[in-house]
């Protein structure tokens, strides 16, 4: 687990290699690497179109001219380090059939090199942003260059394990204790449901919006914390319906402060990679309603830690599973709350590192 270097303990190294800059993804590591001996060193884009995107968001945007200018010279440093490492234990994430790959594979063989994805459709009929030409070259090269496969969900962990039988399911992890709770769980008068996400097709926000309209006498409140293509339709609503409140975009810290003083978040959507959303509800202490894609439907459970409805009955599974919402009693909501918390720990840094130490330990 660690080396010896005249006498002294070292660190085994970590570098995380990921397509774009989201370090929330890793975030168990972050926070516990350390404890466990094992350092993370730096944080490498491998993507150089991600790098000049970003450098050109910070500046027509920000107008961060001289600082996002360092930021890019720093990041292609990093990446032209990056290839000459050899024995570290790199994460890597890329993107299924991503070209990529390839022009790595020699960095990736020269290190004790693991594979991180959240994808969950590898039968070769989606990708993201890859090339299916590229598909059998791709998987050979996880197959014998890494070492094993962090999945985020057990449906992408069922379907990489054919090209390398090394899999463990890494959910991605927050820190549930910097999240304030119920202070006493129970239920406004008029309920509170909260959207909090990008308002996208994808997400199927035209549920909330339609249900709504149909359901006018509902006593409650739907708030939209977020932004996208769809934010207009938001704002066009409050305009005619005093149930729906447009708030924008949340600060992280608002989020963790202010989520607990909803009554249930909702997520309809019609595909969701994880939800890291939803886990910070759960470390709230604030019941889910979601669809039953793949990945809300792995973190809440029916009766337990919210209602999770069936996307192929369309509009009137989520009515249903609104009103039974509606429906419970003070104490099955005060339960409901109390299991949401007890569930968050799960997706503890600590917790989730367990599942990292896991692979690491095929590194050493």
């Amino acid at each position: 687990m660690v080396l010896m270097h005249e006498g002294i303990m070292q660190m085994k190294e970590v570098y995380i290699c990921h397509q774009y800059l989201d370090k929330s993804h890793f975030e168990a590591i972050y926070k516990e690497a350390e404890k466990h001996e094992y350092k993370v060193v730096d944080y490498i884009v491998l993507g150089k179109r991600h790098i000049i995107n970003k450098f050109g968001k910070e500046v027509i945007y920000k107008h961060r001219g001289i600082s996002a200018f360092r930021d890019c010279l720093s990041s292609f440093a990093k990446l032209f380090k990056f290839k000459r490492l050899k024995g570290k234990i790199l994460i890597v994430g890329l993107a299924p059939y991503d070209f990529l790959m390839n022009k790595y594979e020699k960095v990736f063989k020269n290190n004790q090199t693991l594979y991180f994805t959240s994808w969950q459709y590898w039968d070769g009929t989606q990708y993201p942003q890859g090339k299916l030409e590229n598909r059998a070259r791709f998987e050979e090269i996880v197959s014998t260059a890494f070492k094993g496969i962090a999945c985020v969900s057990s449906v992408t962990e069922n379907q990489v394990r054919i090209f390398n039988v090394n899999t463990v399911i890494v959910n991605h992890s927050i820190d549930v204790n910097s999240y304030k709770k119920k202070a006493l769980p129970s239920m406004s008068k008029t309920r509170k449901y909260i959207f909090l996400g990008r308002f996208e097709e994808a997400k199927n926000i035209e549920y909330l919006l339609k249900w709504l309209r149909n359901n006018k006498g509902a006593d409650v409140t739907f708030y939209f914390a977020g932004s996208g293509s769809l934010q207009n339709q938001i704002i066009e609503g409050a305009k005619v319906d005093s149930r729906i409140h447009f708030l924008g975009m949340l600060a992280k810290e608002s989020i963790k402060t202010h989520l607990c003083q909803y009554d249930f978040l909702v997520l309809p959507s019609k595909e969701e990679p994880f939800g890291i959303v939803l886990l910070e509800a759960l470390a709230a202490g604030v019941p889910c309603v979601v669809s039953n894609a793949f990945g809300p439907n792995e973190i809440i459970t029916t009766g337990e830690t919210g209602f999770v409805f069936d996307l192929k009955e369309s509009i009137q599974g989520f009515s249903d599973a609104i009103y039974r919402s509606l429906e419970m009693s003070g104490e099955e909501y005060r339960m409901m709350v109390e299991r949401c918390i007890c569930e968050s720990a799960k997706y503890s840094p600590e917790a989730i590192f367990t599942q990292w130490k896991k692979l690491f330990e095929l590194c050493d």
